[in-house]
């Protein structure tokens, strides 16, 4: 797996993610959009806060 890629996240998903990223074209780097989307998964919900 390339550096900077999470633990946990599986090569052929990686390998497909890049893959797109290349098919859809515009990215100049594609393995670091890959990386930046499959780290995300997850932590994207927002923390709701308590009221008093």
């Amino acid at each position: 797996m390339p550096r900077g890629v999470k633990k946990g996240v599986s090569k052929r998903k990686y390998d497909r993610t890049v893959e797109k990223i290349k098919r859809k074209g515009g990215a100049k780097n594609p393995h670091a959009v890959a990386n930046a989307k499959l780290g995300r998964k997850g932590k994207t919900k927002a923390k709701k806060s308590r009221s008093k």
